[in-house]
């Protein structure tokens, strides 16, 4: 059986692979600008360094593994988006409250506005995990 979703799901679906397809991007173009990535002598640059590859890989791998159960209409897809959710939603508040000074973004205006674009994005997200989690009481 197919499962239906919304004119709004799919928008935010949208959305979020435009934002992912920046981030993972920007993560390329600009990594080997950021200034953590050379002083690795300090405690809180391995830290970002490590962080920022290892977020980027669950970012990666994460994408791909809810695109493959999203169009297989896998039984726990409502699972694997709400646990995605809440890792992004942590690692928003992690950036915002801990690594805030650590966090680093080009001076160009693709990872900028990412950035910018990133609360709206975890609404979105929150909204697919919502409308994911319904579709499977069904």
């Amino acid at each position: 059986m197919q499962i239906k979703y919304t004119k709004v799901f799919w928008a935010c679906y949208l959305l979020t692979m435009v934002w992912i397809a920046m981030l993972v991007g920007s993560f390329i173009a600009f990594s080997s600008q950021n200034p953590n990535f050379e002083l690795t002598s300090s405690i809180d640059a391995a830290l970002s360094l490590k962080l920022s590859y290892r977020r980027m890989y669950a970012v990666i791998v994460g994408t791909l593994v809810l695109n493959f159960m999203l169009f297989k209409n896998h039984r726990h897809l409502d699972k694997a988006f709400m646990f995605l959710t809440a890792w992004l939603w942590a690692a928003y508040i992690d950036d915002t409250l801990v690594m805030s000074q650590h966090v680093y973004v080009p001076d160009h205006w693709v990872p900028r506005f990412a950035m910018l674009m990133r609360p709206i994005i975890l609404i979105a997200i929150s909204w697919m995990a919502f409308e994911t989690h319904l579709r499977a009481e069904e």
